[in-house]
């Protein structure tokens, strides 16, 4: 998938951590029950059931299930 112009060259490189789990709303409860804060989510995605979260000391993660998928899968363009 394209960038595009959401993303000019001025937004600083992001790294982002995904966890498989077989519980996306389950993982959530747990993450945040131990100190983790949520960002987003839990959300539905042709991907999975996904859900953004932050450790205490800030580091940002994504927890996804797999199994639990909605919607069409969008369009590639050609390279």
């Amino acid at each position: 998938m394209a960038m595009g112009d959401d993303f000019p060259p001025e937004v600083p490189a992001y790294l982002n951590v995904y966890f498989a789990v077989p519980d996306c709303d389950a993982a959530v409860a747990k993450a945040t029950e131990r100190g983790g804060v949520l960002r987003f989510g839990p959300m539905d995605s042709p991907f999975g059931r996904f859900a953004a979260l932050s450790d205490p000391q800030g580091a940002s993660f994504t927890v996804i299930d797999v199994s639990k998928t909605e919607g069409e899968m969008p369009a590639t363009s050609p390279a």
